[in-house]
């Protein structure tokens, strides 16, 4: 009897991919000794992942930093508690219900910087805010927002997973940069996650910011990595794809050996912040 199920047949897969491999890994080396030049992306640059280990105590944290790096936490700590003294507060978000307050204060921090009038922010992409509100409900979600005079002057979040805490992108105003408060706020969320329990390690995510450094994450050298197929289409796409990034980075390191770069983004950073919704000026973190 013939089969009355139709079978169709599926194109064979151009291309797979790995998202942040660690490049010292086992599945980093398989994937090049599995695969030639002509089918492995090789323009993918490897970036930096920032981890830190937490202690269980706040002292013990900072027992493990350098001295200059102790100095300049409790020097900068001290200053702006002489300065703001009773003006200065400290809260914690990490109730469901607490969500639409949260968000309203994360606003008028974000709104001061270049990037939230460029359309970027927390709380104007729906699926932050989602995710968010998930995290609250199911208990992974932490806030903390830091303020003077009651008028939010900076912010740190991120999400629990088992025993690695993953921050998102933190705020502050930059009226207050000189008193680093970014720092300060960063401290009392080290200093809460070290007094839980439950946390052993602070995944800071991609990228070289200097407050990185200061709090002592040790970065991991990750690539994505992806692999064509190896049929004449496929190793074609690939090798232009690769054309196309070699071009981009020599540009990008043309352009960036010249200080037209700096003075640009500068120009922009000065022209956004000069709007109504952003006269404070603008920074995305303490670098």
């Amino acid at each position: 009897m013939p089969s009355c199920v139709s079978r169709s047949r599926r194109p064979a897969s151009t291309s797979s991919s790995s998202r942040k491999i660690n490049v010292d890994s086992p599945l980093h080396a398989i994937s090049v000794r599995e695969s030639s030049w002509l089918t492995r992306s090789n323009r993918n640059r490897a970036v930096g992942r920032w981890v830190a280990e937490l202690p269980a105590t706040f002292d013990e944290y900072l027992a493990e930093r350098s001295a200059k790096v102790r100095q300049q936490i409790r020097y900068y700590d001290r200053r702006l508690n002489k300065t703001y003294g009773d003006r200065l507060r400290v809260r914690r978000f990490d109730q469901a219900g607490e969500f639409d307050e949260l968000c309203a204060d994360i606003e008028v921090v974000a709104s001061t910087t270049y990037q939230y009038q460029l359309g970027a922010g927390v709380t104007r992409d729906p699926t932050q805010r989602g995710l968010m509100q998930a995290g609250l409900r199911a208990g992974r979600f932490v806030a903390w927002v830091l303020y003077i005079d009651d008028r939010p002057a900076s912010f740190w979040l991120g999400e629990s997973f088992g025993p690695v805490f993953a921050t998102g992108t933190p705020g502050f105003d930059p009226q207050f940069a000189k008193d680093r408060v970014g720092t300060f706020t960063m401290m009392r969320m080290i200093d809460d996650l070290c007094a839980r329990g439950d946390i052993r390690r602070i995944d800071f995510g991609h990228g070289d910011a200097e407050y990185k450094k200061l709090a002592g994450a040790q970065a991991t050298l990750q690539r994505d990595v992806v692999m064509f197929a190896g049929r004449p289409k496929p190793i074609v796409l690939n090798v232009c794809i690769s054309l196309a990034r070699a071009g981009t980075d020599v540009a990008v390191r043309l352009i960036s050996r010249s200080s037209r770069l700096a003075g640009a983004k500068k120009y922009w950073r000065a022209r956004l912040s000069r709007t109504p919704q952003a006269a404070t000026g603008a920074a995305k973190d303490d670098k």
